[in-house]
């Protein structure tokens, strides 16, 4: 969506969690509410020259490219989509994906029938995810 590189993902979760917390709690902490606003200056700056490689070193397919080619965008207004962006697509959908393992790993230990899957064969999860008594 972005374009980043596979090897940078890491970066952006290194800017990313420290700014869910300020999303995911009511009240944080002020070395919180610090941590995350250095993170998030330092994607900022982070995006800024990414954007950078995009619109002179060679545009890629990604979403983002694609809004630097086609639009009228300031370029303030486009490292806010990107961020918007990040926080939409990417952190969401890796927040999303690990709720669900969560939730389903939860199912199958509270579930009597699923303890008789790994015996009874794929048929059998059939039953355990109905919801009847």
């Amino acid at each position: 969506m972005l374009g980043i590189p596979r090897d940078e993902i890491p970066r952006l979760y290194a800017f990313a969690d420290p700014g869910t917390k300020l999303l995911t709690s009511t009240a944080v902490s002020w070395k919180d509410f610090q941590t995350a606003t250095a993170a998030l200056r330092e994607f900022e700056d982070y995006i800024a020259a990414h954007i950078e490689r995009l619109r002179y070193g060679g545009a890629d397919d990604s979403i983002l490219s694609a809004v630097l080619q086609d639009s009228d965008l300031t370029d303030v207004e486009v490292r806010m989509f990107a961020g918007l962006l990040l926080g939409a697509g990417f952190i969401t959908t890796a927040h999303a994906f690990g709720n669900a393992v969560v939730a389903l790993v939860g199912h199958l230990i509270n579930c009597p029938a699923s303890q008789a899957i790994p015996r009874a064969g794929p048929t059998r999860s059939r039953r355990c995810c109905a919801t009847t008594p």
